[in-house]
């Protein structure tokens, strides 16, 4: 048995599919030869994530007749491959090796009904992935963004706000959670009015299990935009740690001070420099008690960081240097403008005559 067996697997390793090709054939007119199969890769991703499982939930609490599943798929291919509309991927479909057997209508109607699923998709994508890779969501970083929309009245959550690319139409506020891996967990969808920091605590609620867990531990990191009004104490009274950027100009009088002094540093080079301080710090929480938290200032001096800082802001410097040497020089409404006047002090000269 043992010889036989290692007979057919030589048997295997060594065959050869022979494929023959006539040259002087012609094509048949219209039918399809070429077909795309890059998906194939993202198909694994996809089923490895038991997403058709999913689907078949969501079937099962709607009455239509379309493969939703099949709707899903291949809008995430296209959606990595070649994002386009919803007609362009349906058409897209077409020249997959597995065309699609629903209608472009039946794209259109899915889409109401997996936006109401978001999030048990969410929810069954964090956890399924586990079975793809070992996640870890001790880190998470948090961020929003806003895209707009090319209408000119406010609808549903489509409001006017301040759009990341200046655009004035209507937009949606949307917040992203992901984990050390830099890998998606959560988005949330708000509307275009919401400022940043307003949307992390629901995001949180509202995000995957782990998440909403009480027992589990995080480190909650965002830029300064995100980590102020109560965040900071939102994540400290639930037991977790928060991480966040701050401006030396939005720091207090002692903070400052200690920030620019040249003591207490624990590295120090021409090139880098860092120091930390340990304070407590009190919260009032909503039931009239008081939480002490232990938090570390980390502040740090980068020369790489402060050339690029200075080319950017180099014709600035040098208008100021101008103003300084030779004030007669520049009009007074030049002199006014908000980001000059802000470095200027006004000074009364006393006559006697």
């Amino acid at each position: 048995a043992r010889l036989e067996t290692e007979k057919y697997k030589k048997e295997q390793a060594e065959k050869s599919v022979q494929i023959t090709f006539h040259a002087d054939r012609k094509l048949d007119y219209d039918q399809q030869k070429l077909y795309c199969g890059g998906y194939l890769f993202l198909q694994y991703i996809y089923y490895g994530l038991q997403l058709d499982k999913t689907c078949r939930k969501i079937r099962d609490k709607y009455d239509f007749k379309f493969d939703i599943n099949a709707i899903l798929s291949d809008l995430v291919y296209n959606r990595v491959l070649e994002p386009t509309s919803k007609r362009s991927a349906f058409k897209m479909a077409q020249d997959f090796l597995e065309p699609p057997t629903y209608e472009l209508h039946d794209v259109y109607r899915a889409l109401s009904i997996l936006a109401k699923e978001s999030d048990l998709i969410q929810t069954d994508c964090y956890k399924n992935s586990s079975f793809l890779y070992n996640r870890d969501s001790r880190i998470l970083y948090y961020d929003c963004s806003n895209f707009y929309f090319e209408i000119e009245q406010e609808n549903g959550k489509k409001k006017y706000g301040k759009s990341k690319e200046h655009r004035p139409n209507p937009i949606v506020q949307m917040g992203l959670l992901m984990d050390e891996q830099g890998i998606p967990i959560s988005i949330e969808v708000f509307p275009g009015n919401t400022l940043d920091h307003l949307t992390m605590q629901k995001s949180f609620n509202n995000s995957v299990d782990f998440i909403k867990d009480k027992n589990n531990r995080y480190i909650f990191v965002s830029d300064k935009g995100i980590g102020r009004g109560g965040n900071p104490k939102f994540s400290i009274e639930n037991g977790n740690g928060y991480l966040v950027s701050k401006s030396v100009r939005g720091s207090t009088k002692a903070e400052k001070k200690w920030i620019i002094s040249d003591e207490d540093f624990v590295y120090n080079t021409d090139d880098f420099k860092i120091k930390t301080k340990t304070y407590t710090k009190n919260y009032t929480l909503e039931n009239g008690t008081e939480l002490k938290s232990s938090e570390k200032i980390v502040s740090y001096w980068s020369k790489k960081f402060y050339t690029k800082e200075y080319e950017e802001q180099k014709s600035f410097y040098d208008t100021l240097r101008q103003i300084i040497e030779n004030p007669e020089s520049f009009p007074s409404n030049r002199l006014n403008n908000s980001k000059i006047k802000k470095y200027l002090k006004k000074q009364q000269n006393e006559c006697n005559i």
